[in-house]
């Protein structure tokens, strides 16, 4: 119904779709994207409803007319794309913090201009239509011109939102120098609650999960190669789940080691079979939902 309304507005000329401004939905993602990643930081998390309010300004931006529907996959797809480019310009020592302090200043004047309390309300029932219109019509940069604090201070909380944002990426594999290195295990590859990946080791599992090291570290899975049906499986994960990293809880058999006095040799045995444990974590999660990952 929301959608035929939009059509039978835009093709009237109910809508005035010039006030869509494809510059505003650039500067909006990556306003989104510099949020995201300071609300790695959890005293940051107030900040959550300010992005999920510079995504919306960017859908809205972003319709031309002929595609008057965008998808949350759309627009995390391009939140990840604006991360990645800010991270690119960080690690070249693109200073930030001007962009950022505006960013902040922007989404403040937007969230007063929707009333963000309204907005955010399960009693709210504003039509899509109305809801475009309204954020179309919000400020396109902060009206601000005098700030409270100066530059530095905004610098120093881009430095400790990229420095948090960086520690959660990749594969987190805590206190791996402390496993056995000969000692086989099972690992569990996990993110926000959801295991992604169960697989076993039946030789060292030190060396299994250092071998992960050399993982393309941008998307953690294994460099790319032609024919991979596994590496392009994960790859199809990370992008449709948006993953920035993926932590790493290792289960390590104990090794001992028992005489057999009519051999005379001593046997190594293990606390648990790596295979049967494998095994039933995976029939056990077959209930719940795929592992994304494979096996």
């Amino acid at each position: 119904m929301k959608n035929t309304l939009l059509v039978i507005l835009f093709s009237f000329g109910f809508i005035d779709l010039s006030y869509a401004n494809k510059d505003v939905a650039n500067s909006a993602i990556r306003c989104s994207a510099l949020i995201y990643i300071e609300i790695s930081r959890p005293e940051m998390s107030g900040l959550t409803a300010g992005e999920a309010l510079m995504n919306r300004l960017y859908a809205y931006h972003m319709i031309d007319g002929t595609d008057i529907e965008m998808t949350n996959g759309q627009i995390t797809a391009a939140q990840t794309e604006a991360i990645t480019k800010l991270s690119q310009e960080y690690i070249k020592g693109t200073n930030l913090a001007k962009e950022y302090r505006d960013c902040i200043y922007w989404m403040t004047d937007i969230a007063k201009f929707i009333d963000i309390s309204e907005y955010v309300s399960p009693e709210n029932q504003t039509e899509e239509a109305e809801e475009m219109a309204l954020f179309l019509s919000a400020p396109t940069e902060t009206s601000v011109t005098i700030f409270k604090n100066p530059i530095e201070t905004w610098e120093q909380q881009v430095d400790l939102g990229f420095a948090a944002w960086e520690s959660g990426r990749g594969l987190q594999i805590k206190n791996l120098d402390k496993l056995n290195d000969e000692a086989p295990g099972v690992y569990v590859m996990h993110h926000e609650k959801r295991i992604q990946k169960i697989g076993k080791s039946s030789a060292s599992l030190r060396r299994r999960l250092t071998n992960y090291r050399f993982f393309d570290r941008e998307n953690l899975a294994s460099p790319e190669v032609k024919g991979d049906k596994s590496s392009q499986k994960q790859r199809r994960a990370i992008e449709r789940l948006a993953l920035p990293g993926l932590s790493v809880l290792a289960f390590q058999v104990e090794l001992s080691s028992v005489v057999i006095p009519s051999l005379g040799i001593d046997v190594k045995t293990a606390s648990f079979d790596p295979h049967d444990l494998e095994k039933k974590l995976i029939n056990l999660l077959k209930a719940e939902h795929p592992l994304e990952f494979g096996r």
